[in-house]
């Protein structure tokens, strides 16, 4: 069946909150001396394995007089340079030893004693689910291609191309042959041999393929060298970054172009600046005809898919016809939020859905096609799947490794036998009390458009076979380009399905089943920095929903907070109110690590937060002081400093108590909505 958009599912978040409630709701004893239900919590990060039972049992101690009541433990690396990678004890603690889980015994014994919950990040690291238990078969996964051309009439007796793949791991899905327009391919272009610092690349750079990269630094060189003088008077370069926060369009390439009519001397043409990502820059200069072209990298250092000295009637390589394809195949950052919200033109066909053939039968497993083609040029694609070759982070050296399929219960359920499964030996009777959750801190880690079973889930989910729409997802038209981005609708909808079901769902039933809760920062959703998601399906499998916010420093240094004109959109906010979920959580005042901030510097953000429907403060962060060496251990540029070491903490009950308070109001208030918004199928 044809692909279709679902205009039946409705979406809500709530555009304003206002808390009401009832007198008998209210105790005043328990609003002046708030119940622990009530209490700021904390996140206690463990850093490098610098963690001592005195510092454990002080931290602890400290935490209870100032009215912490909830802690979590997140256990991290140092190998990144957000952290001073300085070691504080004589012989540091490696993490899922023996000696790890006796720290984790000890931290719940103490706990227990001054009735403080206790809660551990699911995977070393604050990012997000995996570790060395995760072998690449059970890693998220992202599906790669190769394209191949060939004259039909004849018997095809030839070895497909393995389409890129990272670590070494690749799987093929299918391979699929479909008739092309042969004016669309009238341009043969030169041969021509790329080497970067001398080593050549083959034909990474030109190959029309986005997921064959190449990392090109500042100071590299780059040497292009053409069968034939060609008449070069453009550039067209496209540097990809998967996952980032960043603005795309700030990010700056610089080389220097040069020429050489010997492949020795080169002579200096022009100087290039590209700026933005993520999607094709094309750069010109004035024409010049040589065999031997030179590019020095001036400034840059990303992943390069497509690198091509071409003439001024020439198109790159990778030149998709549907538009935004690897923002709407999930595949990375999108460049501009205008990749979803763009109307599509249908004013040209694409390939008839039931042209496509399906070869896979005719090709044996190390890539050789036999196939008797029929008359006509013929795109051959093998398709096929990867690793993302993501890995947890920032995590120690014993903690680290790829992160786990997202889609994939069975992999799930590996990942958490690898640690969680550890702690809950180790809790013995504290498993469900003291020892009370698990949790998945924000997502992290990239883009998944992939799993083993991805083509069975979709058919089972949309009702039609994906097997004729896979060059959709190599940048052709199938059908019409209004069908194929429908296709492509539907595509990113069984990535939401999936993630949701096979990830949070899954991984809050592995947690209930062993007597614990799940709380988690559910993918945001408010922007498609993120893999799609419904969140406000999501968030309801998780016990405590959590979103974060940030105390942003002034030109000084110091947090300084700036007054707004409307709170803040937190989708697990207004999920949470979907779900009837009163408690709402949040990290709560990350920053900079800066030592000269205070409480009064950072209670403007507090109260904003509470205005924007959070009621539930954790702090970031408490980070563990094996010593009592001053000013102590901190994440070095991330989060503010709670902890005993600093000179403020121990001044910190009133700010603790005023918070705990206004805590206990907003929880036992009943939310009321002032508007419903009809979202639609995707976020605006």
């Amino acid at each position: 069946m044809k692909p279709y958009k679902n205009r039946i599912l409705f979406l809500f978040f709530f555009l304003s909150i206002s808390v009401s409630f009832a007198q008998n709701n209210l105790n005043s004893s328990e609003f002046l001396s708030p119940p622990n239900s009530t209490k700021v919590n904390t996140w206690w990060h463990w850093i490098s394995g610098n963690i001592t039972k005195d510092g454990i049992t002080k931290d602890l101690e400290s935490m209870k007089q100032q009215s912490v009541s909830q802690a979590t433990i997140l256990n991290i690396g140092d190998q990144t340079t957000w952290f001073n990678p300085k070691t504080y004890v004589p012989a540091p603690i490696k993490f899922n030893s023996t000696e790890w889980y006796e720290m984790f015994q000890w931290a719940l014994k103490e706990a227990n004693r001054l009735n403080i919950k206790i809660g551990v990040h699911n995977c070393d690291g604050w990012s997000t689910s995996g570790g060395p238990w995760i072998t690449p078969e059970f890693s998220m996964k992202k599906y790669t291609w190769s394209k191949s051309i060939f004259d039909g009439d004849k018997v095809l007796n030839t070895q497909l191309p393995q389409p890129a793949a990272i670590n070494n791991f690749y799987r093929d899905v299918a391979v699929v042959a479909y008739l092309i327009d042969e004016k669309k391919n009238t341009f043969q272009k030169p041969k021509v041999n790329i080497d970067i610092n001398k080593v050549s690349i083959g034909t990474k750079l030109t190959d029309g393929n986005p997921n064959s990269t190449i990392i090109i630094n500042k100071g590299d060189v780059i040497n292009f060298t053409f069968e034939t003088d060609i008449d070069g008077s453009k550039i067209a370069l496209f540097t990809t970054v998967v996952f980032t926060w960043e603005n795309l369009d700030k990010v700056i390439s610089q080389f220097v172009l040069s020429y050489s009519d010997d492949g020795k001397v080169y002579t200096k043409i022009s100087e290039l600046e590209f700026a933005g990502v993520n999607r094709i820059n094309t750069v010109t200069f004035p024409t010049k005809r040589a065999k031997y072209f030179q590019l020095e990298c001036k400034k840059g250092n990303y992943e390069v898919a497509e690198f091509e000295i071409l003439r001024a009637n020439e198109m790159p390589a990778y030149s998709p016809q549907v538009s935004f394809l690897l923002e709407k195949t999930a595949s990375l950052t999108p460049a501009h939020e205008s990749a979803f919200n763009t109307p599509v033109k249908d004013n040209e066909n694409g390939i008839a859905e039931n042209s496509v053939i399906d070869l896979s039968g005719y090709m044996s497993p190390d890539g050789i096609l036999n196939w008797k083609a029929p008359k006509g040029r013929w795109q051959i694609i093998r398709f096929g799947y990867t690793t993302t070759g993501v890995t947890n982070s920032p995590a120690t050296s014993e903690g680290i490794g790829l992160e786990v399929d997202k889609m994939d219960t069975v992999a799930l359920n590996i990942h958490f036998n690898g640690f969680a499964g550890k702690l809950l030996q180790s809790a013995v009777a504290f498993k469900g009390n003291t020892f009370k959750f698990l949790l998945i801190d924000s997502w992290e880690c990239g883009f998944q458009n992939w799993t083993k079973n991805f083509p069975e889930e979709f058919k089972n989910r949309r009702g039609y076979s994906i097997l004729p729409w896979l060059p959709v997802l190599c940048g052709d038209f199938v059908g019409t380009p209004k069908l194929s981005d429908a296709f492509l609708y539907d595509f990113r909808k069984t990535i939401a399905d999936l993630i949701d079901q096979n990830y949070y769902e899954h991984f809050s039933k592995l947690c209930h089943r062993n007597q614990l809760e799940l709380h988690a920062e559910v993918i945001y959703g408010n922007n498609a920095t993120y893999p799609p998601l419904d969140v406000l399906k999501s968030n309801k499998h998780v016990d405590l929903p959590m979103t974060e916010f940030w105390a942003n420093p002034n030109s000084k240094g110091v947090p300084e907070y700036q007054p707004a004109i409307k709170p803040m959109v937190y989708f697990p906010t207004y999920a949470a109110l979907v779900n009837k979920n009163h408690i709402i959580g949040s990290e709560a005042y990350t920053g900079y690590a800066d030592y000269s901030d205070s409480p009064a510097n950072l209670k403007p953000f507090g109260d904003a937060a509470y205005c924007s429907g959070i009621n539930q403060m954790i702090l970031h962060s408490y980070v563990h002081q094996p010593l009592d060496k001053k000013p102590g251990a901190t994440l070095g540029g991330f989060g503010s400093s709670f902890n005993r070491n600093n000179p403020w903490w121990e001044f910190a009950q009133g700010w603790m108590t005023y918070q705990a308070r206004v805590q206990y109001v907003l929880q036992k208030g009943e939310p009321v909505v002032d508007v419903l918004f009809y979202v639609g199928d995707q976020f605006p």
